[in-house]
């Protein structure tokens, strides 16, 4: 039997980041979920005169080759910089209007697993769901190769190629034994949505919880 390769996750927000905040801009799209489309406008958080403020004087440290404190700046921007990340694909995720509450926390520690969002959610039928976003990781070529090779899927227990519509793939596992349902979906070439659904009281929500995802959106976000 053949097994799934392991999501070894990369860090993706760097400190040259909080330097490109300032590059932000609206991109309006069309959201490409499972559901009927319609125009979405991509607006990322609202860059604060603080930041550019505060970027204003990692320049000057820098100038004058103050590096210690401009490394501490950088650093305390880049955190800001991940929050508002945070902020910005939760908008791209179900939410309390759709009837899937979430965790205000992270389910895994951002930095040391380099994942760039991760969160667990519960719908009205008590079916709670893990959810991480990667991007720009190399396991998910490898992933990528799998969804092209449905003779080596179809060796795969419990495993199986699903079409997710607007170009978008999954590989799904179910465990019989543990009661839930794993998806890996890609967006392009360079980003992973992970869902797991735990105790859950029909395939249909999340089905539903999937069809719910903008994946247009997180694709222009984080696609490199």
């Amino acid at each position: 039997m053949t097994a799934l390769p392991p999501l070894f996750r990369s860090g993706f927000v760097s400190l040259f980041t909080a330097a490109l905040l300032v590059g932000f801009t609206s991109v309006s799209i069309h959201a490409t979920s499972g559901v009927p489309s319609k125009k979405t406008t991509l607006k990322p958080p609202t860059i604060t005169p603080d930041i550019e403020t505060r970027l204003t004087r990692v320049r000057s440290l820098l100038r004058d080759h103050r590096f210690s404190l401009a490394i501490m700046e950088l650093n305390s921007l880049v955190l800001k910089t991940k929050t508002l990340q945070q902020q910005s694909i939760e908008s791209m995720l179900p939410g309390n209007t759709d009837g899937f509450s979430f965790a205000s926390q992270p389910i895994d520690d951002l930095d040391t697993q380099g994942t760039i969002f991760s969160r667990r959610y519960t719908a009205k039928d008590g079916t709670m769901f893990e959810v991480t976003v990667s991007a720009s990781d190399p396991a998910i070529e490898e992933y990528a190769q799998l969804i092209k090779s449905p003779a080596t899927v179809s060796t795969m227990e419990n495993t199986k190629i699903i079409d997710l519509g607007q170009n978008i793939s999954a590989l799904e596992r179910f465990s019989e034994a543990d009661h839930l349902y794993e998806r890996h979906i890609l967006i392009g070439i360079t980003i992973i949505i992970n869902v797991t659904a735990m105790d859950f009281s029909s395939r249909g929500t999340l089905d539903r919880f999937c069809d719910l995802i903008q994946y247009a959106r997180i694709r222009a976000e984080l696609e490199q």
